[in-house]
């Protein structure tokens, strides 16, 4: 386990721009897959149990779905809809191509356009819905064409990997800041709330350069389904 723990930390210090697959049959990346899990419950229930000191930070995104959508509809948002939306804008374009980066682009419009402009949930289906997937679609289909016809788009991205892959973990944990109640004195406190959020980060970036997309896809689900039994 400490040598996994050390491939994460190298594989996190020192981040590849291609994917390369540590292990070629499925049965052998599903074992890694657990191994790594383990490590990730044992590294964010610290993290946890250290953050329930702090009283004015609540995090009650699961019984919030399930109170909007009933329990079925809320599983299956939870534990398969939100962990391959979160893939696709986070982790699928860490690896370039111009379709990954399309795809990020759409899923992190839509994002953007429903909890901050819109001021609503992005998984309601409001009156609104039209503009926000007509908008996302353009910006997407401008990058995508883009990347199509210049080839220093990927040149960029492959040259500035390191940054983008920081990037990937900062969003990816700064994005879950709408899961908390905050009080507005403590903001200074938020990096340190959604510490578990950048960890799970890091351990996705590091699955899906070594073991591929769908992998990193199966891991998030079986941390939200791991998740959601607990908090059900």
């Amino acid at each position: 386990m400490l040598q996994l723990v050390r491939n994460i930390y190298g594989g996190t210090i020192k981040p590849k721009n291609i994917e390369t697959a540590i292990y070629s049959k499925p049965g052998n990346k599903i074992i890694l897959l657990l191994k790594i899990f383990f490590v990730k419950i044992i590294l964010s229930y610290s993290l946890v149990f250290f953050l329930s000191f702090f009283k004015n930070f609540e995090n009650n995104t699961v019984q919030s779905i399930e109170e909007d959508f009933g329990l079925q509809l809320s599983f299956l948002i939870v534990v398969i809809i939100v962990p391959i939306y979160e893939e696709i804008i986070f982790r699928l374009p860490l690896v370039y191509r111009p379709i990954n980066l399309a795809l990020s682009v759409f899923g992190l419009c839509y994002f953007f356009l429903s909890s901050f402009i819109f001021g609503s949930n992005f998984l309601t289906l409001d009156i609104n819905l039209f503009y926000k997937l007509v908008f996302s679609l353009v910006v997407a289909l401008s990058v995508y064409f883009g990347g199509k016809r210049f080839s220093r788009l990927g040149s960029f991205w492959n040259g500035n990997f390191q940054v983008i892959y920081y990037s990937s973990i900062l969003l990816f944990g700064f994005a879950h800041i709408l899961n908390f109640k905050i009080n507005f004195e403590n903001y200074y406190l938020l990096p340190l709330v959604i510490s578990p959020h950048l960890l799970a980060g890091i351990i996705l970036n590091y699955i899906r350069i070594k073991l591929g997309f769908l992998f990193c896809c199966l891991f998030h689900i079986f941390n939200n389904l791991f998740v959601f039994i607990l908090t059900i």
